[in-house]
Protein backbone atom coordinates (compact mmCIF):
# COMPACT_ATOMS: atom_id res chain seq x y z
CA UNK A 1 0.00 0.00 0.00
CA UNK A 2 2.70 2.34 0.64
CA UNK A 3 4.51 2.25 -2.73
CA UNK A 4 1.25 2.69 -4.22
CA UNK A 5 0.98 5.64 -2.72
CA UNK A 6 4.17 6.83 -3.33
CA UNK A 7 3.80 5.94 -7.01
CA UNK A 8 0.42 8.09 -7.02
CA UNK A 9 2.74 10.83 -5.47
CA UNK A 10 5.71 10.76 -7.64
CA UNK A 11 3.40 10.88 -10.94
CA UNK A 12 1.88 13.77 -9.27
CA UNK A 13 4.90 16.09 -8.93
CA UNK A 14 6.37 14.65 -12.40
CA UNK A 15 6.10 13.84 -15.94
CA UNK A 16 6.61 9.95 -17.01
CA UNK A 17 9.66 11.30 -19.04
CA UNK A 18 11.25 12.80 -16.21
CA UNK A 19 10.10 9.31 -14.10
CA UNK A 20 12.38 7.71 -16.69
CA UNK A 21 14.91 9.97 -17.19
CA UNK A 22 15.80 9.74 -13.31
CA UNK A 23 15.45 5.89 -13.30
CA UNK A 24 18.04 5.56 -15.82
CA UNK A 25 20.72 8.33 -14.22
CA UNK A 26 20.35 5.67 -11.35
CA UNK A 27 20.91 2.11 -12.55
CA UNK A 28 24.36 0.64 -13.87
CA UNK A 29 24.83 0.44 -17.41
CA UNK A 30 28.04 -1.58 -16.99
CA UNK A 31 31.52 -1.04 -18.23
CA UNK A 32 32.60 -0.07 -14.99
CA UNK A 33 33.17 -2.36 -11.86
CA UNK A 34 30.57 -1.33 -8.98
CA UNK A 35 31.51 -2.90 -6.02
CA UNK A 36 30.85 -2.07 -2.04
CA UNK A 37 34.78 -2.84 -1.46
CA UNK A 38 37.58 -3.06 -2.98
CA UNK A 39 39.36 -6.89 -4.00
CA UNK A 40 41.27 -8.02 -1.21
CA UNK A 41 45.00 -8.07 -0.98
CA UNK A 42 47.74 -11.28 -1.91
CA UNK A 43 48.18 -12.72 1.53
CA UNK A 44 51.83 -13.18 0.22
CA UNK A 45 54.25 -12.00 -2.26
CA UNK A 46 55.35 -14.87 -3.75
CA UNK A 47 52.93 -16.85 -7.01
CA UNK A 48 51.91 -20.06 -6.47
CA UNK A 49 53.15 -23.11 -8.59
CA UNK A 50 51.28 -24.21 -11.73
Amino acid sequence: MKEWVLALELERRYTKAEILEMYLNVIPWGGMPWASAPPPRPTSARTPRP
